[in-house]
């Protein structure tokens, strides 16, 4: 039997994530969301980690205008 088709034919996650176009456009969206998250991270450490004895005031958040290239693919080109 070809694993393909009982993949497809099947009701696991496999097989939804291959037949429904609803599921596999958010999972994009989630992914891409969260390179952004990691890259604003990486970027703007001090945002997200906060250590301070006497307390600090939090600056307003700042949107990123620009985005970077993502890691994984600074990482194939070199």
């Amino acid at each position: 039997m070809d694993s393909t088709r009982s993949t497809k034919k099947g009701g696991g996650t496999v097989s939804k994530l291959l037949s429904d176009p609803k599921l596999y456009n958010n999972l994009q969206t989630a992914t891409s969301e969260l390179g952004l998250l990691m890259e604003d991270i990486r970027l703007n450490p001090k945002r997200y980690v906060h250590i301070s004895i006497f307390g600090k005031k939090n600056k307003e958040y700042e949107t990123p205008t620009k985005v970077e290239t993502p890691i994984s693919e600074r990482i194939s080109e070199q």
